[in-house]
């Protein structure tokens, strides 16, 4: 029996030692993959922090760009709304210094004629013409003043012009070879600024209130729960 017990013994303690050793390195793979888990844990977590500081980044980005846009979009009726201002301002302030003179120093004829040739700008049809076009309607109502022996004819026709009268201009030669014709003609023309002065302020409050409304439409959330069609 005690020589059984000397031979086994040194099998044991190969054994003890193999499965010591095979736990130890058990016991080290596992640190080591622990670590790497570590390791790619902060790694993830650090590429994340990454991509949510550059998410973060395109949209601040994407949202300059948007409000740059819409600053432009809403500036542009805003200028027209303050230029037009401005322009009505002066030719009230023009008109109303000269409403005197025109009351007191002009004969009720010529009174008669700046009336009429008032209607007939505030009711002249709104001719859509390109540049090229009014430069040759000016010649051709320079030409027509000339013959009539009108002094000043090419001011006069570009104030005409102005007032979108291009047309009919017969009547009023005796107002136009009147010394006055110039001054008259431009106070005419003040009043009809505020006209169209008028009417720009209400085409940029009109865009601008498209504008506002897009932007509500695009920002509103549609919680009707109803089915649209969409054209993507």
């Amino acid at each position: 029996v005690g020589g059984v017990e000397y031979i086994t013994k040194p099998f044991q303690f190969k054994e003890v030692l193999a499965r010591v050793q095979v736990q130890l390195e058990n016991r080290f793979l596992r640190q080591n993959l622990q670590d790497k888990n570590l390791e790619l844990s902060q790694a993830l977590s650090q590429i994340q922090a990454t991509q949510n500081h550059l998410i973060q980044s395109e949209k601040m980005a994407a949202l300059g760009q948007l409000l740059a846009s819409i600053a432009h979009e809403i500036n542009t009726p805003l200028g027209a709304i303050l230029a037009s201002s401005n322009n009505s301002k002066t030719a009230l302030k023009e008109f109303l210094e000269k409403l005197p003179q025109l009351v007191y120093e002009m004969s009720s004829e010529q009174q008669k004629q700046f009336f009429a040739l008032l209607d007939c700008s505030l009711k002249a049809e709104k001719w859509k013409l390109n540049s090229k076009e009014k430069r040759q309607f000016k010649r051709d109502l320079t030409r027509t003043l000339e013959e009539q022996g009108i002094s000043q004819a090419r001011r006069i026709a570009d104030t005409l012009i102005d007032l979108e009268i291009y047309e009919n201009i017969e009547s009023f030669f005796p107002l136009f070879k009147n010394s006055e014709a110039d001054w008259i003609l431009q106070q005419v023309y003040n009043l009809i600024c505020l006209k169209i002065n008028s009417q720009n302020i209400v085409m940029a409050v009109e865009r601008v209130t498209k504008i506002v409304f897009a932007l509500k439409s695009y920002a509103r959330y549609d919680n009707s729960g109803q089915k649209q069609f969409v054209q993507i």
